[in-house]
């Protein structure tokens, strides 16, 4: 006959928990891991381009601008579209008020990175 005491209640209700929260941890593991290698799938399913307005497209076109004395980059437009890439046309103010237009297009390389290749309008 065995004889059931407080602490074997105790230690048998604190292995059932540690079982439940051991199972709780895995299936939570197991849905980040399932979350990221979606993720991971997406990003390199991602054959969009952005816009000629995006963020990223916009800074790399405000580095260009300033390298060739160029201020903002304003009144972005896109003038062309294939599945391989965008036209686009923006005007560049320089710091003394004086505009230039830009065009540059936006387009995946062989590794499948976005880039942006931009020459000033009438070059």
């Amino acid at each position: 006959m065995t004889h059931t005491t407080f602490a074997t209640e105790a230690t048998n209700g604190i292995d059932a928990f540690t079982a439940r929260l051991g199972t709780l941890v895995q299936y939570a593991t197991g849905a980040v891991v399932a979350l990221g290698a979606v993720a991971g799938i997406a990003r390199f399913m991602d054959t969009g381009l952005p816009a000629c307005d995006g963020a990223r497209v916009d800074r790399t076109l405000k580095v260009i601008a300033r390298a060739n004395g160029g201020g903002s980059v304003s009144a972005h437009r896109e003038v062309g579209r294939t599945d391989r890439e965008t036209g686009c046309a923006a005007t560049v103010t320089a710091a003394d008020g004086t505009r230039r237009e830009i065009a540059y297009r936006i387009f995946r390389n062989e590794a499948g990175r976005v880039r942006v290749s931009a020459v000033w309008a009438g070059q």
